[in-house]
């Protein structure tokens, strides 16, 4: 910031907030000394860095990382596969996309989505 517009600013703050020279020129100081150095920069990003890794683990009472056990869901398993047999039993055009969750076909040259899912109680 070159003096004139230290100038405008200190005249400026002096007539908004009603403050005396010294506390403008105190707060331009102020306001100077929050640039951000390299240094802070670096600090920043580590901590970033430290948060993005902690997001999705799961780390249990040892700071021992664990994975989410997955339990295989048979009734939804045998509700794709019997929808599978439908649409090859009225030779229809059709991917299973995933064996729990979606199944995805063609019928009358338009494509069609089934998404399967099972609302908790």
């Amino acid at each position: 910031m070159n003096i004139k517009d230290q100038e405008n600013f200190i005249k400026t703050a002096m007539k908004n907030l009603e403050i005396t020279r010294e506390q403008a020129l105190q707060m331009l100081h102020d306001d100077e000394m929050d640039i951000e150095t390299p240094e802070m920069k670096e600090v920043a990003k580590k901590a970033k860095a430290v948060t993005k890794g902690m997001a999705g683990r799961r780390v249990d009472a040892y700071g021992k990382a664990s994975k989410r056990v997955y339990k295989a869901d048979e009734d939804k398993r045998l509700l794709i596969k019997l929808l599978s047999e439908l649409l090859e039993s009225q030779t229809l055009e059709y991917e299973v996309t995933n064996i729990e969750r979606e199944i995805n076909f063609k019928m009358n040259n338009r494509r069609f989505r089934i998404i399967l899912s099972a609302p908790r109680k």
